[in-house]
């Protein structure tokens, strides 16, 4: 059965009084239980590069995260040329259950890597599990490509996407 994308080709045009132009991504951004256990698993597991750290709150915070009356120990890193900013939340109740990959509004990262299996035994190490078996892409221009997704101890969801060999030596 093949899909049929109604949006592939289609342009979308704004309200002609709007002028935007995104010009790039600038990070990613993870909420944290725990603020060093997220810096082992990112610089130790993963291999990050710790940019740096601080902490913010008051009024600023409050309004640009909506997190009003929060303190919020930060970190950034890179990785593989993303910046990512962890975020540990203090002085707010947070919810007991994480959010699920497929509810709506959940957002995820992908990682292109070069050895998935060996990828998930060394997360595991970090409390990041699988959320099944590695699957090959099957068709299109991803074909071979093996992706999972893992979920972390604070519910972080990464898909890691290992390519076929053929491509990996390109």
């Amino acid at each position: 059965m093949q899909t049929i994308d109604p949006f592939v080709g289609r342009k979308f045009c704004m309200n002609e009084h709007t002028s935007i132009h995104v010009r790039r991504a600038d990070h990613v951004g993870f909420a944290v239980a725990f603020l060093d256990e997220a810096l082992r698993f990112w610089v130790d597991g993963l291999g990050a590069k710790l940019i740096r750290t601080g902490e913010m709150g008051g009024e600023f915070l409050g309004q640009v995260t909506g997190a009003h009356g929060a303190q919020v120990r930060m970190a950034i890193v890179s990785l593989a040329d993303q910046t990512i900013e962890l975020l540990e939340y203090r002085g707010l109740d947070r919810p007991t259950v994480t959010a699920k990959p497929f509810e709506p509004g959940f957002a995820h990262l992908a990682l292109v890597v070069d050895d998935i299996d060996a990828l998930l035994v060394r997360i595991a190490a970090y409390g990041w599990k699988p959320q099944g078996i590695p699957q090959p892409i099957a068709s299109g221009a991803r074909a071979g490509t093996r992706v999972i997704y893992a979920v972390g101890p604070d519910g972080a969801t990464i898909e890691f996407m290992q390519p076929p060999t053929s491509v990996q030596d390109l």
